[in-house]
């Protein structure tokens, strides 16, 4: 009966630095993602209103935020941040997907 349960237990001491490890790295990542979304979303918001400001006629135009998202690009690639800019005034709106590729630059993706 003590060899049965020293087997499992050994099993568990050999494989939970590995799950440990895992759970951090998820982690990392998440915390990661949120810090490329927070960097880039000024310059993706300026981006759209200015399109939009050309695109609807109208100097005086609000950014709403739709969505975020990070995309990597090639293996151990560049991090793309990707949103949903929605803009809207003079009784008109219109929805932008900006993409801004790593630290380069933004632009209004078809």
């Amino acid at each position: 009966m003590l060899i049965r349960l020293q087997q499992p237990l050994l099993a568990l001491l050999f494989c939970l630095p590995f799950l440990l490890s895992a759970c951090a790295a998820v982690q990392h990542d998440a915390s990661l993602d949120q810090r490329f979304l927070s960097r880039d979303l000024s310059a993706a918001e300026s981006l759209a209103q200015k399109t939009g400001q050309k695109d609807l006629a109208c100097a005086n135009v609000k950014t709403e935020e739709l969505a975020a998202k990070n995309s990597e690009g090639a293996p151990m690639g560049p991090v793309w941040t990707n949103y949903m800019i929605r803009i809207s005034g003079c009784g008109k709106d219109k929805s932008y997907k900006i993409q801004c590729e790593a630290e380069y630059a933004c632009f209004v993706a078809k």
